[in-house]
């Protein structure tokens, strides 16, 4: 149940993408609750994602200006405003499923959803990820992949929702462009001997390929 002055994330499970990592209660017309960013909400355009009661994606509104507004939904019951591209970039359409909780629930669904990724398909060779810790890099230990995240054996306690850009390299590879990849992530959870990530795959952009490419190179060369 949202409450107001609250703050959520917004998680497309349909896309595994986010929408959002802050968004809080707004004024709205009775019976519908509007969630507003907070990040970058400062002019036209936005981007406008309406809901139903389960948090299914009815409508998509891109780039929306000032005047005029977007025709109401009859089924709506929830309605996102979100910046610009927000929708292009994590590939949000009509029928998608979001999960919108505190950042405490959504660690809790990380949880889970770490559980069934180490029943993927993990690296046959010793894998890093290496990205900046202050004013220099440092390379850590990868014990779990896949193409929606990694669990980063660490100290650092990043905080939850923190956007890292991470270069992924195999020990003993060289500087050959086959064996490194680099990925936007965002911290999604921690454990006892590290922290959980998840990528950021933009559509548009070869991300997501090169790293299927860059995961599947480990078992041709093991």
């Amino acid at each position: 149940m949202v409450r107001a002055k609250e703050q959520y994330c917004v998680f497309n499970v349909t896309r595994q993408s986010f929408l959002s990592l802050g968004v809080s209660p707004a004024e709205a017309r009775p019976g519908r609750l509007r969630l507003r960013s907070d990040e970058g909400m400062t002019a036209f355009p936005i981007d406008e994602v309406y809901l139903d009661s389960g948090d299914t994606v009815i409508h998509v509104v891109e780039r929306l200006g000032p005047l005029p507004g977007a025709p109401p939904r009859i089924r709506c019951s929830r309605m996102l405003e979100l910046p610009a591209k927000t929708a292009v970039s994590s590939n949000t359409q009509a029928g998608d499923q979001l999960l919108i909780s505190t950042p405490e629930r959504m660690r809790d669904y990380w949880d889970l959803e770490s559980r069934e990724r180490r029943r993927m398909a993990r690296s046959e060779l010793p894998l890093f990820a290496c990205y900046r810790t202050g004013p220099t890099s440092a390379a850590h230990r990868v014990r779990d992949i896949s193409l929606s995240g990694a669990y980063i054996l660490t100290q650092d306690r990043r905080s939850f929702g923190t956007v890292m850009d991470v270069t992924l390299h195999y020990r003993g590879t060289g500087k050959d462009p086959a064996y490194i990849c680099a990925v936007r992530s965002v911290v999604v959870r921690y454990g006892p001997d590290g922290m959980g990530i998840h990528f950021l795959h933009r559509r548009g952009y070869p991300d997501r390929e090169n790293l299927a490419t860059f995961l599947a190179s480990s078992h041709a060369t093991a």
